[in-house]
């Protein structure tokens, strides 16, 4: 499984780029989860030192990274005033079926590049969490946003300093 990145502006670190722990796909899968939801951020207190090995991913319009999905990354908040978009793909094997909430066969196999749909997945015994249950928007209109979900976090990595 893994996650490809296209930079469609120029990343610097000034606009808080992606930040990466190398080899931290082989290591613990952190838990994601506070108040019982799923809200796609990790408390900063139980990473410990494991930011220092964080590695900024800068890098002119039009690169390109490649991770796999379960490296541990993040960014901080933009203090340029430039964009950062980057246009994500992620890529996984035909046989590796989501493992959470519930996806439409056809639409699933049209998104195959390579290989043949199959019903059987190849499990291998690797850690996972379930991102589930999400927080209930206080509106009932759910947005789909990560960004959405970490706006009530605590302890989070990064927090604006106060003015």
């Amino acid at each position: 499984m893994l996650a490809a990145g296209i930079m469609l502006e120029d990343c610097t670190l000034e606009n808080g780029p992606l930040m990466v722990v190398p080899a931290s796909h082989k290591g613990p899968v952190y838990d994601h989860h506070q108040g019982g939801s799923f809200v796609g951020g990790i408390r900063a207190s139980l990473l410990g030192d494991v930011l220092d090995r964080a590695v900024p991913l800068t890098a002119p319009a039009g690169s390109i990274s490649i991770r796999h999905v379960r490296t541990l990354h993040g960014s901080s908040a933009n203090r340029s005033k430039a964009n950062r978009p980057l246009l994500l793909f992620n890529y996984v094997a035909v046989d590796a079926f989501p493992v959470f909430n519930s996806f439409e066969w056809e639409e699933f196999n049209s998104r195959i590049l390579r290989g043949e749909p199959t019903f059987e997945p190849r499990l291998q015994p690797v850690p996972v969490r379930v991102p589930n249950p999400t927080p209930k928007p206080k509106d009932g209109n759910a947005t789909g946003s990560l960004f959405t979900l970490q706006e009530g976090m605590e302890e989070p990595l990064y927090q604006e300093a106060a003015t």
